[in-house]
């Protein structure tokens, strides 16, 4: 499976690119700045820091906006981590202005605070499966993850809610899965040995799931 890690140049990307690169097939693994680098039939990782409208106007300032678009469009599978979940939908309150990329019908908004909790949620939290039928068997293991963010993507069907996290008095959606189009708003790259099992099961699932 040929992995296209893209670089918008919003982030650093050297622990995401060598976890991939630790869970699949030696040479596999590419970082891509330009859309015409896009391999057929790879599996897009978007990453991403940052605000909401930066990504978007690195997306299209770079042209990978449309790219990403056509190839999900003829079934090429992408993950997106952090903001890059973000962007996979269709706005967000921090840039209303700015549209996303429209692959998950959903709205990204401020996480909700309290006494409880601090904005931006930084640290080890739970990622609890919804999707019981998903192929993400890590996610199953009642381990934490790795987050650093202040806003959340709401996704306007359950059906797309894979994973959801406390927080407050309350939870938040903190992985999506429709079809081909997969996010984590959690870093797996930095979530240790669970981390590398869920990516190792992330290239599983974009080369064998329709």
């Amino acid at each position: 499976m040929k992995i296209d890690v893209i670089d918008l140049r919003i982030n650093n990307l050297s622990s995401i690119s060598r976890a991939f690169q630790l869970s699949a097939v030696p040479g596999d693994v590419g970082i891509v700045d330009d859309p015409k680098q896009l391999r057929p039939n790879s599996l897009l990782v978007l990453p991403g820091l940052g605000s909401f409208s930066s990504g978007v106007s690195a997306l299209r300032r770079s042209g990978f906006y449309s790219a990403i678009q056509e190839k999900v469009s003829i079934g090429n599978p992408i993950v997106g981590i952090c903001l890059g979940m973000q962007l996979l939908g269709n706005n967000s309150e921090e840039s209303e202005k700015a549209i996303g990329l429209g692959l998950i019908d959903g709205n990204t908004e401020l996480l909700t605070s309290n006494r409880k909790e601090k904005i931006p949620h930084i640290g080890w939290n739970e990622a609890s499966i919804k999707n019981v039928g998903s192929s993400f068997n890590s996610l199953n293991s009642e381990r934490d993850f790795y987050f650093v963010h202040s806003y959340h993507l709401v996704p306007k069907n359950t059906s797309d809610i894979l994973t959801e996290t406390p927080f407050g008095d309350g939870s938040f959606t903190s992985a999506v899965l429709r079809s081909r189009v997969l996010g984590f708003q959690f870093h797996p790259e930095k979530s240790g040995s669970v981390g590398l099992e869920l990516i190792k099961e992330v290239i599983h699932w974009a080369a064998n799931e329709t």
